[in-house]
This record gives C-alpha cells, structure tokens and sequence, in this order.
C-alpha cells in the first residue's frame, strides 16, 4: 500500500508559531513514512533556500506576493499561485491537505476541493476578533460546509469563540494544543561564555536583567503598554534591558514611542532572529502584553526554556500560564497591572526560580511537540478511514 500524501499549508514562510507547528508535523510525518509536501504562498523572509537544505521532504514557495510588488501585480500572483496549487495537488495525488494560517485556510481549502483532494483540514490559531465580520462569515462558512472534514483549534478558549460568536458548527471542531520541541530549548547546550558573548553582541551588561518578549510588531501584541510599563520598571531597576525579538509594520512608531519616553537605552529591537532558543537562554523572564491570543507557542518555549512569564489573562495563554506557579496573569492593556506584576517577580529572585522551574515540567509533561503530532496524526487517521481511503 502507498503512503499517505500529505500536504501542509501555511500563508507565509517566516519564524512564527503558526509556521513552526506545520515544521514540526512535517518533520513528525516525514519520519512515519508519510510522503510529504510543505507549502508556503509566498517567502516573507527569503528564508525557502536555508530552509529547503536542512529538510528532507518537499518544500513548495508558490510565489503568491512579492515585498516590491503593487497591490494589483500581488493579486495577480495569488491567482497564479492558486492555479500553482491546483496543479501540485493534481500531479501528487495529495490525499491530505492540512491548513495552518486564517488566510490558507480559505484559499486552500477552496483550492484543495476544487482538486478533489479527499480529506481537508483547516485549523484556527487564535480568535479572529479583530478581523471584519465578512471573513468571520465566510471563515465559518467555509467550516460548516462539506469543504472542510474538521477543523483544529488550539485551545478550548478559540473553540467557544467559534461556535458561539462565529457559529460554527460544534462538531467539525476538534482541539489540539500546540507543542515545541524540547531539544529546541534546551538552556545546558549553551556556556556560560557563550552567553557572555552574546550578551556582549547586543550591549547587554552582564549583571543587567534581561525582559524578553517575542512576537510580531503588530497591534494585536500590546507591545505599546510594556513601553508604558517600563519607565517604572526602570525606576527599580535602572540596569533592566528589553529584549524585542520580531519585526512588522509599528517597526517605526514603537521606536519612536521608546524615544518619546526617554528609554531608548533600554531596549533592544532585534527584528527576525534565528537564535531566539539561546536570547531566551540569557533572559531572566518573559513577557507577553497581547491584547488577544490563540494558543501562543513562544509562551511554550520560554517555559521550556525554564523562564517564568508575565502575560496577560487573554485566551489561549491563561490556558498555558498557571497564575501564581509558573508565572503571573494581568489584565490586557493595563499597563501599571504589567509594571506591578513584573516587579513583584523581580523582587523575589527565588520565587523567580521556583516559577521557571515549574514552567518548564508544565511543558515537558503536557506540551511537547510528539504528543501534538499524534493527536494530529490520530485526527487524520480517523477521517481516512471514515472516508475508507488507504493508508499504509
């Protein structure tokens, strides 16, 4: 019997959670003999050549925008990139197609019907809140229809926001937290001098404390209260140093907020980085201000990474932070809430410690990466057969 063809889809290929999940079961798949292709609209970082070299599966850009390009050339090039598609499920035969992102999961999965492909899985990665109520219509739409076989939400949170505000229907829905892989965060593959040396790298003195927070530069991740925060931090502890590891559109406008408050020193923006498991390991905690969240992996991977985190109490993460044991909660866009709760961990290092170490057992017993993708693979499996579609 043939294996499986399964085809992974995710919107842009960059270093987010969304992209690191569909890594992860790509990886897993590959290993169970499954034949698998993973695919991206469009390369938002170029990073298709570093990534196609390490992996040993297929691995797909279908050019669907590009950074020049005008809004009419980009639209065009999402039509080509859909024909594109069309064509690859066709020539491989995918039995399978798993989407990932909110804008894959219409475009594939309309896509993937359209090429017949058997079995179609959709997934939502976090509330769709902030989105107009046309794409909430037809997101949910798209998942009451027979279009879609299930669709995976990440945490129990996003899957009441989808049946009560968007209507789905409860029984396409099923829910697999995300997962990390340990080894990824592991803080002992790192010295003490190369940590010295990367706090060197990034002017970070060596008795400084470091506050990490990871994420896109985008509204949604309530970057502009930590600045708020920070000048009070920073009145306790005048040797704090902000790590800001991410990039996207308020790039220029959170700079220039960080300059209007005179703290400039204070923080590092150190856009996309390809070491976040090592800035994590020099980092004394972890912040987290979004204004709403699905299931947020770099929650997971500072809590591998042994580091207590402050964040606030929006769905997804109050799921993952245990408040009072492996870090504190706050109300989203309370910025005095974040300063107080931050202080209060600061000022008790071994409190700080103990809450690191319970993090990281937080992730290693329910979190993991492995226990992720066999809910995954068990979810698929299950429609395959239903569907009475072969498998080896």
């Amino acid at each position: 019997m043939q294996a499986t063809r399964l085809l992974l889809l995710v919107t842009q290929l960059e270093r987010a959670g969304a992209q690191k999940v569909a890594l992860m079961q790509a990886r897993y798949f590959h290993q169970r003999g499954y034949k698998v292709t993973l695919c991206f609209f469009y390369d938002k970082y170029s990073l298709m050549e570093e990534l196609s070299q390490q992996e040993a599966f297929s691995i797909v850009d279908l050019e669907a925008k590009s950074p020049q390009g005008s809004l009419i050339f980009n639209a065009l090039c999402t039509l080509r990139a859909m024909w594109r598609l069309y064509r690859l499920l066709h020539r491989e035969q995918i039995q399978v197609v798993e989407t990932l992102t909110h804008y894959s999961n219409i475009l594939g999965i309309v896509v993937a019907w359209l090429a017949r492909v058997p079995v179609r899985v959709s997934s939502q990665r976090n509330t769709l809140s902030e989105f107009p109520r046309w794409f909430l219509a037809i997101d949910a739409g798209l998942v009451n229809s027979p279009l879609v076989d299930k669709m995976v939400m990440v945490s129990e949170q996003t899957r009441d926001f989808c049946v009560n505000i968007q209507r789905m229907k409860s029984e396409k829905l099923i829910v697999i937290p995300n997962g990390i892989d340990l080894t990824d965060f592991d803080v002992t593959r790192w010295s003490s001098e190369d940590l010295k040396m990367l706090r060197e790298s990034l002017s970070i003195p060596l008795d400084a404390i470091v506050l990490i927070t990871v994420g896109r530069l985008h509204p949604q991740k309530g970057h502009h209260y930590l600045i708020q925060a920070a000048s009070t931090i920073l009145s306790d502890y005048p040797q704090a140093v902000f790590l800001w590891v991410g990039d996207g559109g308020l790039r220029s406008e959170l700079n220039q907020a960080i300059e209007r408050a005179g703290i400039g020193g204070a923080f590092r923006l150190l856009g996309v980085r390809c070491d976040v498991p090592q800035l994590l390991a020099l980092s004394t905690l972890f912040v987290l201000p979004s204004i709403s969240e699905g299931m947020p992996n770099v929650v997971l991977e500072a809590m591998a990474s042994g580091l207590p985190v402050v964040a606030t109490a929006v769905d997804g993460t109050n799921s993952l932070v245990v408040a009072g044991q492996t870090g504190l909660l706050v109300p989203p866009r309370d910025s005095t809430e974040l300063a107080n709760a931050i202080l209060e961990l600061l000022a008790d290092p071994e409190r700080l410690q103990e809450m690191g170490e319970k993090a990281y057992e937080r992730v290693r017993v329910q979190f993991s990466g492995e226990v992720m993708c066999q809910r995954y693979e068990a979810a698929i499996r299950t429609i395959l057969e239903d569907k009475a579609i072969g498998t080896e």
